[in-house]
């Protein structure tokens, strides 16, 4: 799921969150119209995915497409998810993403990355201000080291997790009874929902939905 802008990403990449979760799921305090139908997908979910990866859900009111979890694995839907999804196969791709996230422990290799990449910042300022001793020149030589390791090394990872965690909801799905071809249904549906904005590749961290939908597509099926 799209959660940043590249800018955000590359702003926020060291806060990034963890998402670690076979407890009965709940919808919070306030239940919508939606809460029924997402009690259901997540009981057929929940049986096939890792005890622990379910835990309470929360639905909030934004147009916006979205879902997440948060570090103790709760999980957030937009009721523009549910509204974007209009079958349950296609919510349950999207819900069984963020579990495979969680599965997989992107959280935790997106924290170590993040802090050896502040580590190794840190010691090109260090080194640069010994050589030179002037502050603004380690700014820029731990600052371009910073922006240079997440361009070529932090975001590509992220493009890879989220390529991973589709993977892995298509196979979720399949042992949960939903359609296996849902994943690529909903990045179509995802990318006609929204303005196209041509992006660099190597500026996003989420791989391009043509990308999405070719590795979903069975063989079989590619034109």
């Amino acid at each position: 799921m799209r959660l940043c802008r590249p800018a955000v990403c590359l702003a926020g990449i060291l806060a990034l969150a963890g998402c670690q979760g076979h407890r009965v799921p709940s919808a919070g305090p306030v239940r919508s119209a939606g809460s029924d139908r997402v009690d259901l997908i997540l009981h057929r979910l929940c049986a096939v995915v890792p005890p622990g990866s379910c835990r309470q859900y929360h639905l909030v009111t934004s147009a916006v497409p979205n879902a997440s979890m948060d570090a103790h694995g709760n999980l957030t839907l937009s009721t523009g998810l549910l509204q974007l999804a209009r079958t349950d196969d296609l919510l349950a791709f999207a819900i069984a993403h963020e579990f495979s996230h969680a599965v997989l422990r992107h959280p935790a290799r997106l924290r170590r990355a993040g802090w050896l990449q502040l580590i190794a910042s840190a010691a090109v300022a260090w080194a640069a201000h010994e050589a030179s001793g002037s502050r603004s020149d380690a700014a820029l030589a731990g600052g371009g080291f910073f922006l240079s390791s997440a361009l070529l090394g932090t975001l590509p990872l992220m493009r890879r997790m989220e390529s991973e965690a589709d993977q892995m909801a298509r196979d979720i799905l399949r042992r949960a009874g939903f359609d296996t071809g849902a994943g690529a249904e909903f990045w179509k549906v995802y990318a006609s929902a929204r303005p196209h904005r041509p992006r660099p590749r190597w500026l996003s961290a989420h791989p391009s939905d043509a990308a999405r939908i070719r590795s979903l597509t069975p063989a079989s099926e590619v034109p």
